[in-house]
Order: structure tokens, then C-alpha cells, then sequence
């Protein structure tokens, strides 16, 4: 996964990281595109909100309004737009950091007989998830998966990075029935070599990355609820646990090759939901399709028991907006007077994009099984 990294300009990631986090002085600015992702020009008097929400199949999402102008008619369907947080620097310029780029869906409204352009907002990924397969496909044993994902996304996109493992080979012959939409036959390949959901960085990037378990995570950003904080009043810890599984079975059922079977039993007292703590078995039972090796299983078994072990500890809060976050950063969170200093997976953000606005943040703690 791309690391954080706010260096530009003369600063380095450090400077700009203290500027964030001190007195500083913050805009918007709100960069249109055409189809062919060529800049045309930029909205004055803009406001929006941008959402993030690692579950969905569409995970950054944008609502923006401004004036009508030649930049934003109803007829600007499909057209992009790309919002930046710029903050000042010492030297006098602005720094901009890209918080997406959205497929524009306009409406209109009439305010105090102005028209304004009400935008919806959808990443990239809203192109593979309109592109249905038009016959079906075939991909034969011992074809690799990481080609085939790349040769998929390279036709949609011409910025993406699929991160290669030439050892990950289909099982057996794969078939996908026409009018699956794009997006779901490069989640399933994705899925089947335990890799990631497709997603899209700030700069519209598509990726494609093997899972990182996530004690091999590298904290990405810190926070700390101390006198010099960026954090708002209102840290919620929740823990939700009557429901959760503490053992989980995932298995292959495919006719052409022999089946494959995985199972991980949490056992750790530190995790609420165990065995240990909860004195009692609550089983996950889940069949995989295509799954590429043994290995592939086990790992997505041990994958699944992470998720819901980390569902049970949960951390929501509030700070002035930050850029630099995406798909499941990794946080470093401290706050002593509620005894929380530990490793957190983002799942979830909201970013106010006006004047004071606030970002919102949904994590999972991180745990180890």
C-alpha cells in the first residue's frame, strides 16, 4: 500500500506534517476534467463533502455545489472532478494535495433565482462497475491471476499498478458469465489470490495489492488526544461482541480439482470475542470459489477471523480535515484518558469541505491471530 507523504515543495513530509497539525490557514480548490481526464478549468464558490467507505464496491464518493458556469452545466455528465486541499506554507505558497477524482452526475437547483450545480460524485471504479461482460470469459488452468487482472484493468484504465505474483496460477478452468460487471470479475480474481478489493488512490489511481496482515502494517499517521491535539471532544470506543465468530471454516467445493479446507480457531485471551473469553464455540462457515493455493486459503481464512476479531473494537472520531487518507489507513491512536494507545485500520471517513470543516473517522483495531 502507498505510504503517506505530505514532502513538496521545499518541505519534507515532517514540516508539512506539523503545519498540518498547528495554526494554519486551509482552502478548497475544485479541478475540472473531460472524459479524456484533460484539465478544462476550476469552480469558484464551491462547497462539498467527500466519503469514504472501504466496504463498498464504489468506495470515495463526492456531493459538491456551485454556481452554473461554463465549467458545470447538466450537460458536464461524465466530465471529472478533482477536489485539493491546499494549505499555506511559510514561503507564501500553497501547497495541494488531491482528495480523488470523481465521475461528475449533475442536477440542478434554483436558490434566490441563482441556478446552482448540484454534483454527485463517484470514483473511477463506477467505470468498471457500469462495464458488463459482454460474452463470457475464459480463463484456463495455470493461467496466471495477476496477468489476467492487469490485462482486465488495462482495458478500462490507463492508470492502474497490479502488483504481479507470476506464482498464483488458476486452479482450474474459470468461467465468467456474461453480464457480471467488470468490477465483480476483478474483485472475484482479486479475492481468489487474497488481494485486496480494487480501489482508487486520490490521484485516481486503480490498485491491486496483496492483504497485509495487520501486525506487518506500517503506521501511516499518528494521533494523539493531547494539549496540542487535532482530535475534537467526542472519541467513541465501542465493542460489539454477542455475534462475532471465534472460529472459521472456509472451504473449496469446485468439481475440477480436489477441495481444500482451512480452519483457524481464535484462541488469544487478549481478543474479546475468543474462545478463551467467551467459554464457548461460534462458528463461521463459508465456501470460496477459484481459490489459487492452499496457502491462498489458509490466508483467507485467517483474513476473515482478523475482520471479525477487529469488528469488536471499534474507535470513531473527529479532526480538522486531513488529507493523505485512503483505503484502510493504518493510525496510530492515543488517548490517555480513555487508555487507548494502540495500532487502528481506518474503514470509514467524511470530509467537510468547507470553512472549519471537520473529517470524521471510523477505525477497526488492529489485531493478530
Amino acid at each position: 500500500m502507498n505510504s503517506i507523504n505530505f514532502a513538496q515543495d521545499i518541505y519534507t513530509h515532517d514540516e508539512v506534517m506539523r503545519m498540518l497539525t498547528r495554526d494554519r490557514e486551509v482552502r478548497y480548490e475544485y479541478i475540472i476534467r473531460n472524459t479524456q481526464n484533460q484539465t478544462i478549468g476550476s469552480l469558484s464558490n464551491a462547497t462539498g463533502s467527500i466519503s469514504f467507505d472501504s466496504s463498498r464496491e464504489i468506495m470515495r464518493t463526492c456531493d459538491i455545489t456551485a454556481k452554473r458556469s461554463e465549467m458545470l452545466q447538466l450537460t458536464s455528465v461524465d466530465n471529472r472532478i478533482v477536489p485539493y486541499f491546499c494549505i499555506l506554507a511559510p514561503n507564501g505558497h500553497w501547497l495541494k494535495y488531491p482528495l480523488g477524482v470523481f465521475i461528475i452526475n449533475p442536477s440542478a437547483v434554483l436558490n434566490n433565482k441563482s441556478v446552482f450545480i448540484d454534483v454527485e460524485g463517484y470514483d473511477l471504479a463506477q467505470i468498471a462497475s457500469d462495464a458488463k461482460l459482454e460474452d463470457s470469459v475464459f480463463y484456463g488452468e495455470g493461467a496466471v491471476y495477476t496477468s489476467s487482472i492487469s490485462n482486465r484493468i488495462g482495458q478500462i484504465y490507463e492508470n492502474y499498478d497490479v502488483v504481479a505474483d507470476p506464482s498464483l496460477t488458476n486452479p482450474a478452468d474459470v468461467e465468467y458469465e456474461i453480464g457480471e460487471s467488470e468490477i465483480s470479475v476483478i474483485n472475484s480474481m482479486l479475492e481468489a489470490i487474497n488481494y485486496y478489493p480494487l480501489y482508487f488512490d486520490e490521484n485516481g489511481v486503480a490498485h491491486g495489492e496483496p492483504y497485509i496482515f495487520p501486525e506487518d502494517r506500517l503506521v501511516e499517521i499518528e494521533y494523539s488526544a493531547d494539549n496540542k491535539s487535532v482530535i475534537f471532544d467526542g472519541v467513541t470506543q465501542a465493542s460489539n461482541l454477542f455475534e462475532i465468530p471465534n472460529r472459521f471454516i472456509r472451504y473449496t467445493d469446485d468439481s475440477d480439482h480436489e477441495p481444500l479446507r482451512s480452519v483457524v480457531t481464535v484462541t488469544d485471551p487478549s481478543i474479546p470475542s475468543s474462545t478463551t473469553r467467551r467459554g464457548r464455540i461460534i462458528t463461521n462457515v463459508e465456501s470460496v470459489d477459484d481459490v489459487a493455493t492452499q496457502t491462498t486459503l489458509d490466508n483467507l481464512t485467517r483474513r476473515a477471523a482478523i475482520a471479525a476479531s477487529q469488528h469488536t473494537d471499534t474507535l470513531e472520531f473527529s479532526t480538522v480535515n486531513m488529507p493523505g487518507h485512503g483505503y484502510k489507513t493504518c493510525l496510530q491512536f492515543r488517548c490517555e484518558d480513555m487508555g487507548v494507545d494502540g495500532k487502528f485500520v481506518e474503514t470509514a471517513w467524511d470530509m467537510d469541505l468547507s470553512p472549519g470543516g471537520r473529517m470524521q473517522h471510523k477505525c477497526e483495531k488492529a489485531v493478530t491471530i
